[in-house]
């Protein structure tokens, strides 16, 4: 494997709704071997059968609360040895970890400071040609009254309370149709 170091900073703009969370977007990676793809989402760092993507995302006004927020993490995916499994199959398990620093409620009333948490997910994926099935497990340090806090859930408006970052369990099944890449 050749020798390779980089660092890439990318940046997008795009226009903001009322639910739009983040105004620009940085990405940053910095590699010392391997090869390196940046592309419009985030850059990457691969060897075969690892998969490095580190991220951070700035917004200046975060869900139109006044309050700036940033948001770093990165995704590790190993992808097992195509050897191991049928013709146009494929196994990887992959992990995130990311943090959230969010600053202070300024939108009406009093400020106040919003809370900063940690998230992470790990997983299995298998593929099949143009297919995957995913099986993953997401938690947060989110506290439910944080998360009733950051999230408005309605059900705990009585209890300022929430369960909606609670752990749980998601299996997800996709394809790609990637123009000329995937159809034959």
């Amino acid at each position: 494997m050749p020798f390779a170091c980089s660092i890439n900073l990318a940046y997008s703009l795009f226009a903001t709704t009322a639910s739009a969370d983040f105004a620009g977007r940085y990405s940053v990676a910095v590699v010392l071997a391997g090869s390196v793809t940046l592309n419009s989402k985030r850059p990457s760092f691969s060897v075969h059968w690892l998969s490095i993507n580190p991220y951070v995302y700035y917004s200046p006004d975060y869900l139109r609360t006044g309050a700036n927020a940033t948001y770093a993490g990165g995704i590790v995916k190993f992808t097992l040895p195509s050897a191991w499994f049928p013709t146009d199959w494929g196994v990887y398990l992959s992990g995130e970890a990311a943090h959230y620093w969010i600053g202070t409620f300024t939108a009406f009333g009093t400020p106040f400071d919003l809370p900063d948490y940690t998230t992470w997910n790990v997983g299995i994926g298998a593929t099949y040609k143009v297919f995957t099935v995913d099986l993953r497990y997401y938690d947060t340090d989110l506290s439910k009254t944080n998360c009733e806090l950051l999230t408005g859930d309605p059900s705990g408006f009585s209890s300022g309370t929430s369960k909606w970052c609670s752990a749980t369990v998601i299996g997800k099944v996709s394809f790609d149709l990637t123009l000329n890449s995937n159809i034959k």
